[in-house]
C-alpha cells in the first residue's frame, strides 16, 4: 500500500464517520453574521447545557472560526468531528466530551 492509498482510505473513513455524525446531531447553533468572539461564546453556552456525547452543528460566516473553534475544542477536550465550508458558510460538528470520572 502506498502513502496515497492509505491517505485516500483515511479520507473515505472520515467521510463515512462524518456522514454518520450528521444523522446524530441533537443541537444546532447558527452564528451567521456574528464576529469573534461571539460564535465561540455562544458555542460555550450551548455545550454547557448539552449531555456528554451530544453533537452540535455550528454554522458560521466569520472566517476566524476556522481557527477559534478547533482551538476551543482542543482546549476543552471536545471532539471536532467535522469542519467544512458550504455556500460561504463554515460548518462544524462537535461532540461534547464525555463526563470526567
Amino acid at each position: 500500500m502506498t502513502l496515497f492509498e492509505s491517505q485516500a482510505e483515511r479520507f473515505d473513513v472520515l467521510e463515512v464517520e462524518s456522514a454518520a455524525w450528521q444523522e446524530s446531531v441533537q443541537h444546532e447553533l447558527d452564528t451567521c453574521g456574528l464576529f469573534c468572539p461571539e460564535p465561540v461564546m455562544m458555542l460555550h453556552n450551548i455545550i454547557r447545557d448539552m449531555a456528554p456525547g451530544d453533537v452540535v452543528r455550528v454554522l458560521a460566516t466569520d472566517p476566524s472560526t476556522k481557527r477559534d473553534i478547533p482551538k476551543f475544542c482542543t482546549f476543552l477536550e471536545h471532539r471536532l468531528l467535522n469542519q467544512s465550508e458550504q455556500d460561504g458558510r463554515f460548518v462544524y460538528l462537535i461532540a461534547k466530551r464525555k463526563a470526567v470520572a
